[in-house]
């Protein structure tokens, strides 16, 4: 199964993983500012 997703990642490109990665990135800054703000 991970080797399926590897090529598959691989044959399309790091076009997903960018997407994925700056998804994750913004919804880090907003938890962080809610976790920072709460505080």
């Amino acid at each position: 199964m991970i080797i399926i997703i590897r090529e598959s990642s691989l044959k399309e490109g790091s076009n997903l993983n960018i997407l994925i990665f700056k998804y994750f990135l913004i919804h880090f800054k907003t938890y962080l500012k809610h976790f920072l703000h709460f505080q």
